[in-house]
């Protein structure tokens, strides 16, 4: 006879700095173990150095313990990204100002998406104590009635590695993710970029984008017969008045020239501010993701900057195989050596 499933426990996601666990007195192993009681009620999630201290108390059983690469090899990518898909009830986050790295893109970007989110985010030993006192046994309660948000376009299939064992694999164009990004005043240049090269994109295997961009690509190059239903599906994620707003937008491309196969691959993620560039380095991050044409707006303020510096640090990492286009016109001539194929 098979035992019932366990329910999972409320996660916590963890960062901290080497000065704040280093030894025995530190504050964040301090506040581990005063606050064992309420802690034990849930599981954790953290970066490489932070998780093998949680293991090293004594308290907390490794099984309870998700181990993530460590801050430096994406390990802050890979947490953010969690915060993006609403796994934790709160995020610890203790650093020591006397750090190099506290400040790092990675680190805003987490503390930025966490607002965006409004997952708690703890940042002092007095914080931490207030929620472990006050605070956690509400959010165990909330957390019980609550189910994960679906971050996952319905479109949604993984994408195939090209990094195994630590060797890059040179994968066929039917086996490779694209990412396409543009943002503000340069979303226009994408929608442009893929009329022109439209044939050859929809020979990818699968195409991630964030919000506003991938619908606006899609609804543009969807055919009669299926823009009323993806129309339908864009007002749910973009809301009517941003609807109304790209419909607006969008050129006229005549429908032989639409392309369907395109439509069905592109998968639009949560928007830039929302996490969608974090979540796209986050399969970055995983080899899943290995072409990105990133049309980015210098001429104007991004309040996310720190999610796309991050998101070009992760692609800059030496574990990481994939490459980024910046501009049109370098975009134009790279699209234009790949093969076009016909799709029905």
């Amino acid at each position: 006879m098979t035992s019932e499933p366990q329910p999972r426990r409320p996660r916590i996601g963890v960062l901290c700095g080497a000065r704040t666990r280093h030894g025995p007195e530190s504050v964040f192993l301090r506040f581990m173990r005063d606050h064992y009681d309420i802690l034990r009620e849930f599981d954790f999630c953290a970066t490489g150095g932070t998780a093998q201290s949680i293991v090293d108390i004594g308290l907390y059983p490794e099984e309870r313990v998700e181990f993530l690469n460590s801050g430096s090899r994406g390990g802050v990518v890979q947490l953010t990204a969690r915060v993006a898909k609403g796994e934790f009830v709160a995020v610890l986050f203790l650093t020591d100002p006397r750090d190099l790295w506290a400040d790092v893109p990675e680190n805003r970007a987490l503390k930025r998406v966490c607002i965006e989110k409004q997952v708690h985010l703890i940042t002092t030993r007095a914080g931490a104590d207030e929620w472990a006192v006050h605070e956690a046994r509400n959010a165990l309660s909330a957390a019980a009635g609550q189910s994960l948000s679906s971050w996952k376009p319905k479109n949604w299939f993984a994408g195939v590695k090209n990094v195994l064992d630590g060797e890059h694999i040179d994968l066929p164009l039917d086996e490779t993710t694209l990412a396409l990004i543009s943002h503000n005043q340069m979303k226009q240049e994408m929608v442009k970029f893929v009329n022109n090269h439209v044939h050859q994109l929809a020979g990818f295997h699968r195409i991630l984008a964030t919000g506003t961009t991938g619908w606006m690509l899609r609804l543009v190059q969807a055919k009669n017969e299926s823009l009323g239903h993806l129309s339908t599906e864009a007002k749910q994620h973009l809301g009517q008045k941003r609807l109304g707003e790209i419909m607006a937008d969008l050129p006229t491309v005549e429908e032989p020239h639409k392309n369907q196969r395109f439509v069905d691959i592109v998968m639009p993620l949560a928007s830039g501010p929302k996490g969608g560039d974090v979540l796209i380095a986050n399969e970055i991050l995983k080899h899943r993701c290995h072409k990105i044409v990133f049309f980015y707006d210098p001429e104007t303020a991004h309040p996310h900057e720190a999610d796309i510096r991050l998101l070009e640090r992760t692609a800059q990492l030496d574990s990481v195989y994939a490459f980024c286009i910046s501009d049109p016109r370098s975009a134009d001539l790279w699209a234009q050596d790949l093969p076009q194929r016909n799709f029905p």
